[in-house]
């Protein structure tokens, strides 16, 4: 891997602050900025106030992890993961140092893999893992407070399709 005069400049100075630029392949694919908007590649990375938070070095099977923070505010990423799902879907983020404007060679791809697990509540919290069997994990969607908050209460019977259903207490 080869990386510009630039970013070795910039990432050895006294105080870096790194930018993340990431590609997150939902049908419509979303390219995010986490220190305002940014053309770089020909594409235009839009500052929203999405977080990078560890990114994990790979494992000797080849598994990296990487997760992600997204602002949910107006619920727009929920409806994304629960309209879509994430299975499968790529995440692609690379680092540069500096400010902009960025030549393509600037930026250090850091992780490319496919998101796998979701939790939706105030942000929605994404894991990812690139190789490995960290794919495999079931189940892929977690759901945090306060998506339920109005669920009827362990015992009542209802009856659905046909089928008589009790609900139990969970183990929570």
């Amino acid at each position: 891997m080869s990386v510009s005069a630039r970013t070795l400049t910039d990432a050895k100075a006294t105080v870096s602050r790194p930018l993340y630029l990431l590609e997150l392949g939902f049908s419509t694919v979303e390219r995010l900025s986490t220190r305002g908007d940014v053309t770089w590649a020909g594409q235009t990375w839009t500052a929203n106030g999405v977080t990078v938070g560890r990114i994990t070095p790979a494992t000797a099977d080849g598994a990296q992890r990487a997760e992600i923070t997204l602002p949910n505010d107006t619920y727009a990423y929920s409806a994304i993961v629960l309209g879509e799902g994430i299975d499968g879907a790529s995440l692609r983020i690379w680092k540069l140092y500096g400010e902009p404007p960025f030549a393509d060679d600037d930026a250090v791809e850091v992780f490319n893999g496919v998101m796998d697990v979701a939790r939706l509540g105030d942000v929605v919290r994404i894991t990812a893992t690139s190789g490995g069997r960290d794919n495999e994990q079931v189940p892929h969607l977690l759901f945090a407070p306060p998506v339920f908050n109005h669920l009827p209460a362990p015992g009542t019977v209802f009856y659905w399709r046909g089928d008589r259903v009790s609900l139990e207490a969970g183990n929570g």
